[in-house]
């Protein structure tokens, strides 16, 4: 199916994994990554039925786009044809169209695509496109008389297992720590890092802290701070994007009003914790944002801690703001909007002001406040975030409705 990208009129044959739901606009969308054993592309949709990871579903009808040359399908109807897989099969990498010449059509399913069949439920599913209840006028995807084996990928060494570390350790999902958990492992991916910070406490002194914000295979989001030589020790190592193992950092509970995650606990870490580099692992997302639609930021309190996704639709002037202290700092205003129909203006501080951002640039806000003056309002703050044209598949659908 990813020979090339875009409807074509024919049924396709993909397994669907890593799937998140959010609402817009009162809306339910789905985002996702489509797989036909060799390839993946990411996906967003308000039309599919209620999927569980690993089913197996035939794309009747979609759209393609590309977002920073990854391909992002947008589907308008699709059913689930199987059901109660219990893993990905074969082992996809991200499609990418590099001959900008080649077009983006699908000319047909290859043949790896069919071993889904071969490796699915034998029970297939009936269902109707959009809304996942019974239909039995629904055909189901038969499974060819004499499929292939599932292609197996090779046996890998335990250090790029997701489930031992490179030292061997067994490695758990983010979920399962808690305040009285010890010689743990988790395999995440950095999404975030923060500014250092220098701060001085009367009996130890001068020191630094460094915030950070992992993500785990699941999709289970959780913060952590280095403090002190723990930044010294791992500073060259953390860049976002890459996968780590983490060990044996401290547990505590998360402090919601500097977080926009939802995850109950946040780590300490510090030059005693273990953090090592860990392979490429393409299950693990690569965002990890939990957008707000702006139309609901009028029901949220002051103070409440979101992320959002929005088009920015006016640019302010960088002004200069005096501190009590004496010092200046400056804040620049936008206005961005979203498919919900509702716009929002944004208050940038500090360096966040010095930005460039411009009329139409679509920018994913991490850990943005809501305040209230004269209307509610966003407001960055020192461990917010702000990405352009992100690699999220959200963008796509965005920009199609602006």
């Amino acid at each position: 199916m990813m020979q090339a990208l875009k409807s074509d009129g024919k049924d396709h044959l993909v397994q669907a994994y890593d799937i998140r739901t959010s609402e817009t606009g009162g809306k339910s969308r789905m985002s996702l990554r489509l797989s036909d054993g060799c390839h993946y592309v990411r996906a967003v949709s308000a039309h599919l039925p209620d999927l569980k990871n690993f089913d197996i579903v035939n794309v009747l009808s979609y759209k393609v786009t590309e977002v920073k040359s990854n391909s992002v399908m947008i589907v308008d109807k699709a059913v689930r044809a199987y059901t109660g897989i219990s893993g990905l099969i074969g082992s996809p990498v991200e499609y990418r169209n590099e001959n900008p010449n080649a077009g983006t059509i699908v000319t047909a399913i290859p043949s790896s695509a069919k071993h889904l069949q071969a490796a699915a439920s034998p029970s297939p599913v009936h269902a109707s496109a959009g809304n996942g209840k019974a239909s039995p006028a629904a055909a189901p995807v038969a499974a060819p008389a004499k499929a292939s084996p599932v292609p197996q990928p090779p046996p890998k060494p335990a250090s790029a297992s997701r489930k031992m570390s490179g030292e061997g350790k067994a490695v758990k999902p983010i979920k399962a720590l808690g305040l009285y958990s010890t010689d743990w492992t988790i395999k995440v991916r950095l999404i975030k890092r923060g500014e250092q910070r220098k701060f001085t406490r009367e009996k130890l002194g001068e020191s630094a802290l460094l915030p950070l914000e992992f993500i785990d295979e699941e999709g289970t989001q959780i913060s952590a701070t280095v403090f002190g030589a723990g930044i010294e020790k791992y500073l060259a190592i953390l860049e976002p994007m890459k996968c780590f193992f983490v060990s044996n950092g401290n547990v505590k509970l998360s402090n919601k009003k500097y977080t926009s995650i939802k995850t109950d606990y946040s780590l300490t870490l510090d030059a005693a914790t273990k953090i090592e580099e860990a392979p490429e692992d393409p299950q693990i997302p690569r965002s990890g944002y939990s957008f707000t639609p702006i139309a609901k930021i009028a029901e949220l309190p002051a103070g409440v801690v979101i992320d959002v996704l929005g088009v920015v639709r006016a640019v302010g002037d960088v002004v200069p703001i005096p501190r009590r202290d004496g010092t200046q700092t400056t804040k620049k205003v936008l206005t961005v909007c979203d498919d919900s129909g509702h716009a929002v203006d944004l208050t940038l501080w500090g360096p966040f002001a010095e930005g460039d951002y411009r009329v139409d640039d679509i920018l994913a806000l991490r850990c943005v406040k809501v305040s209230e003056y004269n209307g509610k309002q966003l407001n960055t703050m020192n461990d917010s975030g702000i990405v352009k044209e992100p690699e999220d598949p959200h963008v796509a659908a965005l920009r199609e409705w602006y």
